[in-house]
Formats: C-alpha cells, sequence, structure tokens
C-alpha cells in the first residue's frame, strides 16, 4: 500500500469513528478507495465532457483530498478546486508531488468555503457540488455563490443526499425516518440510544429536494432532475425486457421500480441529482 493511501486510510477511520461511530471497515475501506483511486471518477468525468465545450474551465465546490481534480488535471481539463481543510488540502498537494505531477497543480484547489468563493463572476463553464451541500453553513448562500461564478449557459450540476424521502442517512450509515428525525433534537436522542457521537450532526445539513428546487426557481435558473431521467430509462429498459409489463400501464411499473429502490435500497442513500443551466 502507497504511503499516500495509509495516511489517508488513518484520516478517514478518524474522521468516521469521531464524528458518526462508523466502524465498518469493509465500508471505510471502499470510501478509501474511491477517495484515492483517480480512475474511479472517471465515470462522473464522462458525464461532464457530455456538458461542456472543449477548453471549458471547472471548478469543484468542496474538492475534499482532490481526487476528482487530479482526474481532471491529469485528462487535460481546466479544473479548479475549493476545500476548506487545510489537512485535506495538504494531502492533495502530496499526490501531487507523489505523483510527480505539474508542480502548478498544487495551487488548484484553494482554500475558502462554498459561501465565498474566491473568483470572480462569470468565471466558469460548469460548477459541481458533489455530495457537499448537506455539510455547509448556508445552502442557498453557496448555490447563489456558484452561479455567480458560472459564465452565462453555464451548468451547474448539485448532487447530495435527499433528505425530504429517504430512509437512510449516509453518515452515520442508519436508518431514519425523513420527516420526524430531520428535528436534530430527536436525531440526536436517537443517536444516543444507538450509542453513535452526536457530533457528526454539527456537520450535516438535513437538506431536502423542494428547498433546493426552490432555490433555483427563484433564481429563474431552468434545471434537470437527472434523478427522474434515470428513473425514466430504467422504466423503459423494463418495458423492452418485460413487453408484457407494457399493458399494466406505466404509473404501475413506476411505482414498481419506486418501491424497489425505496425498500432494497434503503441500505443506500436516495440522492437529489440537478443540472441547472445559468441563464
Amino acid at each position: 500500500m502507497s504511503l499516500s493511501k495509509t495516511i489517508l486510510k488513518d484520516m478517514t477511520h478518524r474522521e468516521f469513528q469521531t464524528y458518526f461511530g462508523v466502524k465498518n471497515e469493509k465500508y471505510i475501506n471502499s470510501v478509501v478507495e474511491s477517495r484515492h483511486n483517480i480512475e474511479q471518477w472517471s465515470w462522473l468525468w464522462e458525464d461532464i465532457q457530455k456538458e461542456i465545450a472543449p477548453g471549458a474551465k471547472i471548478l469543484d465546490m468542496a474538492a475534499g483530498v482532490g481526487t476528482f481534480v487530479l482526474y481532471g488535471l491529469i485528462k487535460g481539463y481546466d479544473v479548479w478546486g475549493i476545500e476548506p481543510d487545510t489537512s485535506k488540502i495538504a494531502y492533495y498537494q502530496y499526490r501531487v508531488e507523489e505523483l510527480n505531477l505539474k508542480d502548478e497543480y498544487k495551487y488548484r484547489i484553494l482554500r475558502s468555503v462554498g459561501e465565498d468563493l474566491p473568483f470572480r463572476d462569470a468565471t466558469f463553464d460548469f460548477v459541481i457540488s458533489w455530495q457537499t451541500l448537506e455539510h455547509v453553513q448556508d445552502v442557498k448562500k453557496c448555490i447563489l455563490e456558484m452561479l455567480r461564478v458560472l459564465k452565462p449557459k453555464g451548468k451547474l450540476r448539485i448532487c447530495l443526499p435527499c433528505y425530504g424521502s429517504s430512509f437512510f442517512e449516509p453518515h452515520y450509515r442508519v436508518f431514519m425516518l425523513p420527516n420526524i428525525m430531520r428535528n436534530k433534537t430527536i436525531f440526536k436522542l436517537y443517536l444516543k440510544l444507538l450509542g453513535r457521537p452526536t457530533l457528526g450532526l454539527n456537520l450535516i445539513n438535513f437538506v431536502t429536494e423542494k428547498e433546493i428546487r426552490s432555490i433555483l426557481i427563484d433564481e429563474n435558473i431552468e434545471f434537470t432532475d437527472l434523478v427522474k431521467v434515470r428513473l425514466r430509462k430504467a422504466k423503459e429498459k423494463v418495458f423492452k425486457k418485460y413487453k408484457i409489463l407494457k399493458l399494466l400501464g406505466s404509473p404501475l411499473v413506476e411505482w414498481l421500480i419506486y418501491l424497489y429502490w425505496l425498500f432494497y435500497l434503503s441500505k443506500g442513500e436516495k440522492q437529489i441529482d440537478i443540472l441547472a443551466v445559468k441563464p
């Protein structure tokens, strides 16, 4: 195991156990692999490539340990990141050295927060917020800042856990009732009953899809719900494979897919995944 991966494993173990009381070794190792393995981000970059022109300038809002940014730089993208955690920036800079990349890449992640991005208006063609908005101090201010630094017709992709209808809290990795347990006082009591630390609650906003949509609508921003797009494609795939279901009607199939997602996949988080376009 490389030194950088060993350091990352120690960082991740400390983070998960201190804040959330998560000790599942298999899960933690999967997170470490995702954060360390640059190639694991190729699928997301393939998605982004469909939305941008050559030479586009891209911002990762809250870059973490910088693996997404590293992949983009290695593949020739003009990508930048911001990250408030100095230890994660230091780790990212170490990886740049470890991989013998250009020294200038060390400075592609700046220390800052989403509520106050250190860039001029209309700087970027594409901004991504990946599993980030549930951790910020002010969700609306972050979205407005990301829109501010986007060029006209620039695109913003927002992905985060959906706390309005999910029965799973992905940081603590526990069952939750989406409406009742969004009350942090109730959730805190629940965590104490489970013997879990409550410190991590200070890092989580129980954001809903309705709240994200409301902010975008108020700013007259057009957007596409990528979760619904995937659901539609899944329905089409089911119709193609099981033609008899088409006779039962589209709404029924949609409910069957939704129930499968709700109950079987309640072991994993339900996502908000939105692609917005600045006017």
